[in-house]
């Protein structure tokens, strides 16, 4: 199961556009970037965060927006995560999530638990979504990471996109660490990781079977927020 995040609009909001890039979000310079990036930065508290909503023009000439999930949302969402489960290579899930009324108090809970989630959709439709989901008690200071894409809109900076959006949206939660396992599989997703600054610090030797019988390791990575 993945982290789930629930948004809070309930009082208008002031808001500023900046254009940055969009391999790194929070630079003060667009120097290299090849896409006119807006970003519209709310303020408006989304479970004690701040409301980023971003749009860009993808080289295919659609258009993709980032924003939080609402509530609402959580069957689109599902079908997207059920569509990438059935590929059989990328998630732990070897069956489809069915039951949604699960789904809603699931959600319900890691909200309540610090869980942050973002959606992207291009053309209206949930392509790819990321979530952080903070621990408890003596690991309060680390969170999970997670994101999947779905077939078809892959090698398009997404992945990248959604990654270094909660990474600066983890240090405004004064989060210290991030966390992720990726198959040793999915060079793809492992070199995105590298690329936004996650590091190896370990590998479970066959820890994933695949249904066809096959194995893969599992590499555990690691994104200090602090400076120690």
């Amino acid at each position: 199961m993945i982290p789930w995040i629930r948004p809070n609009r309930t009082r208008q909001s002031n808001f500023v556009v900046r254009k940055i890039s969009p391999i790194a979000p929070y630079s003060q310079s667009n120097k290299g970037a090849n896409a006119d990036l807006s970003y519209v930065l709310e303020n408006d508290e989304i479970q004690g965060c701040l409301m980023v909503r971003r749009t860009d023009r993808l080289a295919d000439g659609r258009t993709v927006t980032l924003d939080w999930l609402k509530e609402e949302e959580l069957p689109e969402v599902l079908e997207a995560l059920n569509s990438v489960i059935r590929e059989g290579k990328y998630l732990f899930m070897n069956s489809e999530i069915t039951d949604m009324e699960e789904e809603r108090r699931w959600f319900k809970r890691a909200t309540r638990e610090g869980m942050r989630y973002l959606v992207a959709r291009v053309d209206g439709k949930v392509v790819d979504v990321a979530s952080i989901h903070p621990h408890t008690e003596k690991r309060a200071h680390v969170a999970d990471y997670g994101v999947y894409i779905r077939e078809g809109y892959r090698n398009l900076e997404l992945g990248t996109v959604l990654t270094k959006e909660l990474i600066e949206i983890a240090k405004k939660q004064a989060l210290e660490i991030l966390q992720l396992s990726v198959y040793a599989t999915n060079n793809r997703a492992f070199h995105v990781y590298k690329k936004c600054g996650f590091r190896e610090c370990g590998r479970l030797t066959r820890d994933i079977k695949f249904l066809d019988k096959t194995y893969t390791d599992r590499i555990l990575m690691e994104l200090p927020l602090t400076r120690t």
